[in-house]
């Protein structure tokens, strides 16, 4: 289908794409309906409409670039090629982890969350997620400091993700042109993954509730998210037997981590 077709139907429909968790295998793992629907099946239909509202952002975004990116590739604009490309990519990227968190939310609401744990080193780990989620324009903020790595079992799409929220995070609500650190600390028991901004410190209500379901920060006024992010990362981490927190300071910044057991 033409991206000016796919474009127009997007605009068109009115409808919910709801990850639904089933029993048995093969069903599909969306219920799709409008929210008329959404109301009679008793469905956190305000919630789930914003979410999917959210995605519209990305969506237009990575319709527009393979628009551009059309008429640039016919005018033999490499350069400007690459950056769409790059948009396309990144944007793609980040509707992939949306959809995620909604599946991963409704299986820890089912109580079946299934980790797929492997031996991981996980300085590579970051250095993936940081090539991944960082535009080309922002690579020159985002400082990858480690002073040792380290083996631990893990999920690692999953905690890929994990990285990948704080690191959007980071990125959208701290000031342009400052720097982001994600940090790796290692001792003989954990290995902590931290990242860290100097943007806006917390307020205390936010410190207390930074981490629950739907929340957003403060100033998110402009920003797209759905508040699931922090959230599915605060359950994945410690379905992994790990912890998460976040430290803020007026006029430092703040820092988000967590840790997870050590493989020796």
């Amino acid at each position: 289908m033409e991206p000016r077709a796919i474009k127009r139907l997007v605009q068109q429909l009115d409808v919910l794409a709801v990850p639904v968790a089933h029993e048995s295998p093969p069903r599909s793992p969306f219920a799709v309906g409008t929210r008329d629907m959404a109301l009679r099946h008793d469905l956190p239909h305000n919630e789930v409409a914003r979410i999917v509202h959210d995605f519209k952002t990305p969506l237009a975004t990575i319709l527009l670039e393979a628009e551009l990116l059309e008429a640039k590739l016919a005018a033999a604009s490499p350069i400007d090629a690459r950056r769409a490309l790059d948009r396309i990519a990144r944007n793609t990227e980040y509707l992939g982890r949306m959809v995620m968190d909604l599946l991963d939310l409704c299986n820890f609401e089912a109580g079946h969350l299934e980790l797929r744990r492997d031996p991981t080193d996980v300085r590579v780990l970051l250095e993936h997620v940081i090539e991944r989620v960082v535009s080309t324009h922002d690579t020159g903020r985002v400082k990858l400091e480690v002073g040792a790595s380290a083996t631990v079992l893990l999920d690692d799409l999953r905690i890929e993700r994990v990285v990948a929220n704080l690191l959007e995070n980071a990125l959208k609500y701290a000031p342009k042109g400052t720097s982001i650190a994600v940090r790796l600390d290692v001792t003989p028991d954990s290995t902590e993954v931290s990242v860290i901004d100097i943007g806006r410190a917390l307020s205390a209500v936010e410190m207390v509730n930074v981490f629950d379901e739907y929340k957003r920060g403060g100033e998110s006024t402009g920003h797209e998210g759905s508040g699931l992010g922090l959230y599915v990362s605060k359950r994945i981490v410690e379905a992994h037997g790990g912890t998460i927190g976040v430290e803020s300071m007026h006029g430092v910044g703040t820092r988000f981590f967590f840790a997870l057991p050590t493989v020796s």
